[in-house]
């Protein structure tokens, strides 16, 4: 770790492209330090400050990042596949076309976060908070995400197909031809949510509250 911050204070926090596969780098402060680029493969980053870094592009595969501090962070086109983001805070942060596939968010914060065209294919999110998260064009088919609010979040043709979102609330979401063929609602509130064009074909909605004005929608899918 020593050598890491003599490295950091060296390169005055440019640490672009470095390979710290692997590295035991817990709690250490690399708060706006420039990493794009970097190689972090499996290395332990829990408890880091990373907020207002530039990870651009950075690969982060399998990488520990719980109870991490991504604030107003920037990991556009960033790997996350597999990584562990427990817990972690990531409000303000950046992640436009990121891989988040498989990744770990168990009760992480990404409030006010863009993840446009991010894939967060089977992803598992539960009880994370995703108020006013941008998800334009995002993947999160089969992602389990059961407790997550998705409060006044961006849902515009994003993919939901076969996911899990027992007891979501996307009260004022907007889920303009968004896809939720085959995803299981039951319990989730659509209270006041912007709803157009959504595919519910095959979802499960037992339990679920809509407003009357979408009953149509549902009789239409056949859910009703």
């Amino acid at each position: 770790m020593k050598n890491i911050k003599t490295l950091l204070m060296k390169r005055k926090g440019d640490l672009r492209e470095v390979n710290f596969n692997g590295v035991d780098l817990a709690g250490i402060n690399l708060k706006g330090a420039n990493l794009e680029g970097a190689q972090l493969v499996k290395a332990n980053l829990k408890g880091a400050d990373l907020s207002h870094a530039n990870l651009r592009g950075a690969n982060l595969r399998c990488t520990n990042l719980e109870g991490a501090v991504l604030i107003n962070a920037t990991l556009n086109q960033a790997n996350l596949r597999h990584a562990n983001l427990t817990v972690a805070n990531i409000t303000d942060a950046r992640l436009i076309g990121a891989d988040l596939r498989g990744a770990i968010l168990d009760a992480a914060d990404l409030r006010c976060s863009i993840l446009r065209g991010a894939n967060m294919r089977r992803c598992v999110l539960t009880q994370a908070s995703m108020h006013g998260v941008h998800l334009h064009n995002a993947n999160l088919s089969y992602a389990s995400a059961p407790l997550v609010s998705f409060y006044n979040a961006v849902l515009v043709e994003t993919n939901l197909a076969g996911a899990d979102l027992r007891g979501c609330t996307f009260k004022f979401a907007s889920l303009k031809d968004c896809n939720m063929a085959g995803a299981n609602l039951r319990g989730a509130c659509f209270w006041k949510a912007e709803i157009e064009d959504v595919n519910l074909e095959r979802a499960e909605i037992e339990n679920s509250a809509w407003p009357v004005e979408y009953f149509a929608l549902l009789f239409k899918a056949g859910l009703i």
